[in-house]
């Protein structure tokens, strides 16, 4: 019996194998997940084929931005397209 895996989980797979070696904790969902540093939520992503979408998690401000900039760097290798976003996209009183 042969298993069909689709680009997207593929790729999600390879990616979260990397992000582990480089130290990040991550939590995978098929081809979504959540990217941790020391602690904190750096970023969500979400893959598409060969195209990622990453979130970067603004509220930490300093304390994850080498993190996520060493995130964004590999996952600009890793990925064909790459659209990045703050999260969250409006502050958090709007949304209260």
């Amino acid at each position: 019996m042969s298993v069909v895996v689709s680009v997207s989980v593929r790729l999600a797979s390879r990616i979260q194998s990397r992000l582990q070696e480089l130290g990040y904790e991550v939590s995978r969902h098929a081809s979504s997940m959540l990217v941790f540093s020391n602690g904190f939520l750096v970023a969500t992503l979400h893959v598409y084929g060969d195209s990622c979408k990453l979130s970067l998690y603004r509220l930490w401000g300093s304390r994850v931005a080498e993190a996520q900039d060493a995130l964004r760097s590999m996952l600009a290798r890793e990925c064909s397209r790459l659209l990045v976003l703050d999260a969250p996209r409006e502050p958090l009183s709007a949304a209260l």
